[in-house]
């Protein structure tokens, strides 16, 4: 074989792995509200800097150029743009727009999750594998559209008024719809991760608008998040990760719990944001999550119910919470699994003094394997 055709068969077969591995990149303040200025001294106080580096997520502040496009020239990476929606009327929703992609050789793939927290017969899931060309993308703001088609359309004049971050998500196959507004609530950030960058854009965000259903519109209002990665790696050695937030009314954590085998941590992370003010990077070696019950599916034990407790006392942050599954959505992604969680959490969160409740709260979360 000559070197032109081994080249084009490599580039054949990186580009099969690539689509197999990544189809899925893909759940009451009893006191005063916390100000911007509490925040921003309690971080100067104490950095991340202080924690181990090796095995500690560490988020900086974004702009929107961040969380745009980013082209890939050297190697074959993942990019992002996962939107969520937990609305007041028991549905949930998630639109994901995913790039494998070098330069302009590559995938970009488009899914819709539509589901109830009480009926599982209302769950809709689907996604589509296109060419890279059907993508366009700007590299100075988050505009994204696939077909012609505008799905994520952010608000730059909002924005260069009030650096208020607002999205547009409009979305849909076949009667299957989204039509919902993001409105960011407290900023985000991203950290180093898998060789690329990775977090929150909307840790918390007020969600409205519209989803669609056999046809049939229903207005939904809710909470809304909002997370991209760019220049992610490959291969991904880790054996999988947990992931999720608990979210309350003025107080939302972050938390990840990466795998290097089944019972080996490999590194955890945990993110307080403040409504309105900031976030706190909180010490990895203070966060402890147990898993107490399993269950059996797609031949593998999936755990059910977690008990989640931080007590960082020099950042003056307590957390303690259970989380329950109540349904679980598999979605096979080749020779990969993952598996995207509606939860029932209650527990509190305090910080310096500030107690919030969370009773009965429907979240999602994830559990990805990569082997």
């Amino acid at each position: 074989m000559d070197r032109s055709r081994a080249e084009t068969s490599v580039i054949i077969t990186v580009l099969i792995i690539l689509v197999f591995c990544t189809l899925f990149f893909g759940d009451i303040i009893a006191g005063r509200d916390v100000t911007m200025g509490e925040i921003t001294a309690h971080m100067n106080d104490h950095t991340p800097q202080s924690f181990c580096k090796e095995t500690t997520y560490v988020p900086r502040n974004i702009t929107p150029k961040n969380a745009s496009y980013h082209l890939s020239e050297k190697a074959f990476t993942v990019e992002w743009w996962y939107f969520e929606g937990i609305f007041d009327n028991g549905y949930n929703a998630v639109v994901n727009v995913i790039l494998l992609s070098k330069n302009n050789i590559g995938f970009c793939i488009t899914h819709l999750h539509l589901f109830h927290e009480d009926h599982t017969k209302d769950s809709f899931s689907t996604r589509t594998i296109q060419s890279f060309a059907t993508f366009k993308g700007s590299d100075t703001h988050p505009d994204i559209s696939v077909k012609g088609k505008h799905i994520i359309t952010f608000d730059q004049e909002c924005y260069n008024l009030s650096k208020n971050w607002v999205y547009m998500v409009k979305f849909g196959f076949n009667t299957y719809a989204v039509d919902l507004k993001f409105a960011g609530l407290t900023p985000g950030w991203e950290g180093d991760t898998l060789g690329g960058f990775y977090g929150p854009v909307l840790p918390m965000a007020d969600v409205e608008g519209s989803i669609t259903i056999n046809n049939s519109r229903i207005n939904v209002t809710g909470i809304g998040y909002h997370e991209h990665a760019h220049g992610i790696d490959f291969p991904i050695w880790e054996w999988g990760w947990y992931w999720g937030k608990i979210v309350g009314d003025n107080m939302s954590l972050f938390w990840g719990k990466m795998m290097n085998t089944r019972w080996n941590e490999q590194a955890r992370a945990g993110i307080l944001s403040i409504k309105h003010a900031g976030y706190i990077p909180l010490d990895p070696a203070m966060i402890s999550m147990n898993l107490l019950t399993y269950t059996f599916q797609a031949k593998r034990f999936l755990p059910t119910l977690f008990v989640f407790n931080i007590t960082d006392s020099e950042r003056n942050v307590v957390v303690n919470v259970t989380m329950t599954a109540t349904q679980i959505h598999y979605l096979p992604l080749g020779w990969f699994h993952y598996w995207r969680y509606l939860i029932t959490i209650n527990g509190e969160i305090m910080y310096n003094g500030h107690r919030e409740v969370l009773k009965d709260a429907t979240q999602i979360m994830e559990v990805m394997r990569f082997r």
